[in-house]
């Protein structure tokens, strides 16, 4: 019956068994470019947020400089910039979420009828982990260089 409705349709489409999606994958081609396309996109967008954190931290050489020279130990400083990492990942996670769910949601109503996202609830802390896994060394590295130094070379001149 399925495949005589599918007949008369002007792609000629074709109904497979269930078979024939499991030795596929069960994902088609469209889906696999669709989920390459996402992941490039994800990644630029990972690289540009390290990049900025980045950039961040190196022009905050000269306030890491002054608390050295007001008193504060290296390990005073990193353990501040440590916390401050913490601090970073978890606005992220809760501003990417609180961006996320409203969208998802009206999205889930339209396409499937449920007021919540459709997909594995895995991908949520595979991506905070992610997000905390590139922002740490993108805070601490230019945050460690600049305690190499000296402070009074740190400083900016003038």
């Amino acid at each position: 019956m399925i495949q005589e409705w599918a007949a008369d349709r002007p792609l000629a489409l074709t109904v497979g068994s269930r078979d024939d999606q499991l030795a596929t994958g069960g994902v088609s081609p469209d889906r696999w470019v669709s989920m390459a396309v996402t992941m490039v996109l994800l990644g630029y967008l990972i690289l540009s947020g390290a990049n900025n954190l980045i950039a961040t931290t190196a022009r905050r050489r000269g306030e890491l400089a002054l608390l050295r020279l007001l008193g504060a130990t290296p390990s005073q400083v990193r353990s501040m910039m440590r916390d401050e990492t913490r601090r970073v990942c978890l606005m992220a996670a809760v501003a990417g979420l609180a961006l996320s769910v409203p969208s998802m949601t009206i999205l889930g109503i339209g396409m499937v009828g449920l007021p919540w996202p459709q997909g594995p609830l895995w991908v949520i802390p595979l991506l905070v982990g992610i997000v905390c896994a590139v922002a740490y060394p993108a805070i601490m590295t230019p945050a460690n260089r600049a305690l190499r130094s000296s402070p009074l070379e740190a400083l900016p001149q003038g």
